[in-house]
């Protein structure tokens, strides 16, 4: 495994993390799946980290 991987993170078979288990295992978010799959994280080659959220703008007063 590359990096440590966080939560909202992708990985390079383009999912994003959505949930750890317990044992080290996490579950990725896959376009066009329903629901999150559980990845081996050895099977993961690269890790995007996740962009900053963009702060909320203010309207001028």
């Amino acid at each position: 495994m590359p990096k440590k991987i966080n939560k909202g993170d992708e990985v390079l078979i383009r999912g994003k993390v959505v949930w750890f288990d317990e044992n080290g295992l996490f579950r990725v978010k896959i376009p066009g799946y329903q629901y999150p799959i559980t990845v081996d994280p050895d099977r993961i080659v690269d890790v995007v980290k996740a962009a900053p959220e963009p702060k909320p703008r203010r309207k001028p007063t």
